[in-house]
């Protein structure tokens, strides 16, 4: 195993074991690792996988599968997935996974290999993953120390109704769009608007 130096790992075949294996090496090791792995036609590459780096492989994936719906046993640690490259794609693979290595962002890029297509996708990290963001213990004290009577008593300034009112960036569409969509990894992955009805309705 690699336990120094930077390196691109090709899995063509794994399971979301390998992926969480992979990815506790690469956090307890001065290390800054690539993953490349198939699935059926897709190869996905990414996220760069080095000591606290924004997320890991494990949670990218757990993301990645559920985000696709349907029966995937996305939970399960012994899912099998394989697929390998095409040969007419490799060096383009080769250049994204070299791109991962430099920039070190939260970033996933997703090569079709039938329709010769690739996307990227910005992974935001979300806590409870085991491997990279795990939850602390839970218990009475933790809940007592964080929400108690003490924490309810606690002066807390008046907030100006017309501050409320106001433009705010981080709450705009465009902005809540960026963050929440992503067809792949984000929490919402489809918007659907139904012109035919009275009113117009717009669901994700």
């Amino acid at each position: 195993r690699l336990t120094e130096g930077s390196a691109v790992v090709v899995l063509d075949t794994w399971t979301l074991g390998v992926a969480e294996e992979l990815s506790r090496h690469a956090l307890l090791h001065p290390v800054t690792l690539v993953p490349v792995r198939g699935d059926g036609a897709l190869t996905v590459v990414g996220p760069v996988l080095r000591p606290g780096a924004r997320g890991c492989l494990s949670c990218t994936e757990y993301r990645r599968l559920a985000t696709i719906g349907g029966r995937v046993p996305w939970h399960s640690p012994g899912l099998r997935l394989e697929g390998r490259p095409s040969p007419a794609f490799v060096d383009a693979v080769g250049v994204l996974a070299a791109s991962l290595q430099e920039s070190g962002e939260a970033v996933v890029h997703v090569v079709h290999n039938g329709r010769g297509t690739w996307s990227t996708h910005r992974f935001e990290p979300m806590g409870g993953c085991a491997v990279c963001l795990p939850l602390p213990p839970d218990g009475a004290e933790v809940a007592e120390a964080a929400f108690g009577p003490d924490a309810r008593r606690a002066p807390r300034p008046a907030c100006d109704p017309e501050s409320l009112r106001e433009p705010n960036p981080r709450t705009g569409v465009t902005g809540l769009r960026e963050v929440l969509f992503d067809e792949r990894f984000g929490p919402v992955h489809q918007i659907l608007r139904t012109e035919e009805s009275v009113h117009s309705l717009t669901s994700a």
